[in-house]
């Protein structure tokens, strides 16, 4: 699930959109944010809004949240849709929140809500349906309104419908006088991460009173493979690396970076030196603004044995990807064959495809992962390789490293014993046989294959 959190005068831009530089403008409220569910474009999501309102809302009066026109389904919204909390301070993220209630006939301690077009509008009943000066807000609106406290109330059952990739944005105002506008509620095709950016309010002034400016700086934490080598590069330049952990988290910060336009990549390199498709993201950072991109998960990396494999044999498909995740593997046969294997706790995954009745041609095989923590993560497709059906076997001689694989089947066994001893104290051994190279095969030869041994 991806959640976009914008707040009081942030302007963050993916600027894959193309669109200008749009400065979030306030006026009263303290603080604001929106946060939804999905941002992927033409799916439903739910919104939670909170700010902070220093005038209060008295008996009576009413708040709006007017959402751009990309957004659609919004005059579906009813009091049933909508939840609306009080907090205790005005410290959204420790405030202690009492759920107001919801009818569409509200009583003097009663709230409704209506959609209109664009706009939904929350009302105030009467003289005890109230919210206190510099107290937090909470909005939910969507599946995430839950309140059944009469029959007016929850669950909710409408959403609001994402339009296409752009940039919206919400405005809330109404009678209780706070007003402020959350631009840059971003619409996107692929919303498998989280971006998210925080400022400070401007500073009030006075005698040491005013707050401390957030530093601009840009975060990244994600997944790749365990203990492997992950790289972020900076306009296809590498500007840092480290090592992931067991469980192949990651995470990098770049602290006093200078505002622009940049564009992030992330890549890593599998235990086995293969490298995974690189993740990129371009953004516009604002000054004095803390971005954090989080939930990366890289694509698995993947590898066959074979360049080419005698029809009828089996075809190694490895890579890695974090332990214990779900991997689909396709290939592009006719029919298409899935398989699905589960990643080992080093989040390496095999599977050996039969080619019984694969005929002969040339066909492509990519995989992903899932795997789940609090929600579901979905990595993206690795690279697809190629590999032919043919009357004999092409070994992918990046597997045959080893140096006692006399037949470069990538193992060192009893073939390979075999083969040695054939060439025991005759004359002229092969040199790839004559692993001391000594101009004759001896014991000192067969202990060396002893050290390679593979089964």
């Amino acid at each position: 699930m991806l959640i976009k959190k914008i707040t009081l005068t942030l302007f963050l831009l993916l600027t894959i959109l193309g669109v200008g530089i749009k400065y979030v403008s306030a006026s009263n409220l303290i603080s604001a944010s929106d946060t939804m569910s999905r941002e992927k474009t033409n799916f439903p999501s739910d919104h939670k809004i909170l700010f902070v309102t220093p005038s209060g809302v008295a008996s009576g009066q009413n708040i709006t949240l007017t959402f751009s026109s990309g957004f659609s389904g919004i005059g579906n919204i009813n009091s049933a849709d909508v939840d609306l909390s009080e907090g205790d301070t005005n410290d959204c993220s420790t405030s202690v929140f009492t759920q107001k209630i919801m009818n569409d006939t509200p009583s003097s301690s009663e709230w409704s809500a209506i959609g209109s077009v664009q706009t939904i509008t929350i009302t105030s009943g009467g003289s005890l349906a109230t919210i206190l000066p510099n107290h937090c807000v909470e909005i939910d609106i969507g599946l995430n309104a839950t309140d059944v406290s009469n029959s007016s109330a929850g669950p909710g059952i409408h959403q609001i419908l994402n339009g296409p990739v752009w940039v919206e944005s919400l405005n809330i105002a109404g009678t209780f006088g706070d007003v402020i506008n959350i631009a840059e509620l971003y619409i996107i095709d692929n919303d498998q991460v989280t971006i998210s950016a925080t400022v400070l309010p401007a500073d009030s002034g006075g005698g040491g009173g005013g707050n401390i400016p957030v530093p601009t700086s840009v975060s990244f934490n994600g997944w790749a493979y365990p203990n492997s080598k992950v790289y972020l590069l900076e306009d296809g330049q590498e500007i840092a690396n480290t090592v992931s952990d067991s469980s192949a988290k990651f995470q990098f910060s770049i602290n006093n970076i200078t505002a622009g336009t940049y564009t992030f990549s992330i890549l890593s390199v599998d235990n086995n030196g293969n490298q995974s498709t690189i993740f990129t993201l371009p953004l516009l950072i604002a000054e004095g603004v803390a971005t954090n991109v989080s939930g990366v998960f890289l694509a698995p990396s993947i590898f066959l044995n074979k360049l080419q494999v005698s029809q009828g044999d089996m075809i190694e498909i490895s890579g890695q990807t974090v332990p214990n995740a779900t991997v689909d593997i396709e290939i592009d046969t006719n029919p298409q064959i899935n398989e699905q294997v589960v990643s080992d706790v080093n989040g390496n995954y095999f599977y050996n495809l039969s080619t019984l009745t694969i005929g002969y041609g040339s066909f492509g095989v990519k995989s992903k992962a899932n795997f789940s923590t609090n929600s579901l993560h979905q990595s993206s497709y690795s690279k697809v390789l190629t590999f032919g059906v043919g009357a004999v076997n092409i070994i992918n001689k990046k597997t045959c490293d080893l140096k006692a694989d006399l037949n470069s089947d990538c193992k060192v066994n009893l073939v390979d014993f075999s083969i040695m001893a054939y060439w025991y104290h005759k004359p002229n051994p092969p040199s790839n046989i004559d692993l001391n190279g000594d101009g004759v095969v001896s014991l000192v030869d067969f202990s060396i294959l002893a050290y390679y041994w593979t089964g």
